[in-house]
């Protein structure tokens, strides 16, 4: 069953914790061009399937040509699944991923806790992007400061 979310998961203070999100990112163009199969596939909003089987891979984890017989050497796929507290796919916003982790840890920061919010990964698995994004996509650093400061105004008013 995998560990579960606390009963206020993502809020800072006496009852939050750490939460662990996990988005994946849209395969670049060059993966999408080449023979690259995914490796990574979302099952659920808490689950990941990691090296997923594929129907358009066959039975022994790989592509091969019409005719070839599979290998006694070919890997097949593992499809083992991890629970997290959330999950974003590759179709996922800036905006969704916001609602759903830093906006949260917002409640105990306008009550006086101290939170921190980071992302961790590869290189090229999209770091940057979710934090910064771009003129037309802002990141979630910039998603939360606007939050926080629309919520320092509301209280001030």
């Amino acid at each position: 069953k995998g560990p579960q979310p606390g009963p206020r998961a993502g809020a800072a203070g006496p009852e939050g914790g750490v939460v662990v999100a996990v988005r994946l990112r849209p395969p670049s163009g060059r993966e999408r061009s080449g023979s690259f199969r995914e490796v990574v596939s979302p099952v659920s909003e808490n689950i990941i399937c990691f090296d997923p089987s594929s129907d358009a891979s066959d039975d022994d984890g790989g592509s091969r040509g019409a005719g070839q017989r599979p290998s006694m050497l070919a890997r097949k796929p593992r499809d083992v699944r991890y629970s997290f507290d959330r999950v974003f796919g590759p179709e996922a916003t800036q905006h969704q991923v916001f609602e759903g982790t830093t906006k949260q840890v917002l409640d105990g920061v306008m009550d006086g806790f101290s939170s921190c919010v980071f992302c961790y990964g590869s290189t090229g698995a999209g770091k940057t992007h979710t934090m910064l994004g771009s003129p037309d996509q802002p990141g979630v650093l910039l998603l939360t400061m606007q939050e926080l400061f629309r919520r320092i105004d509301q209280r001030s008013d």
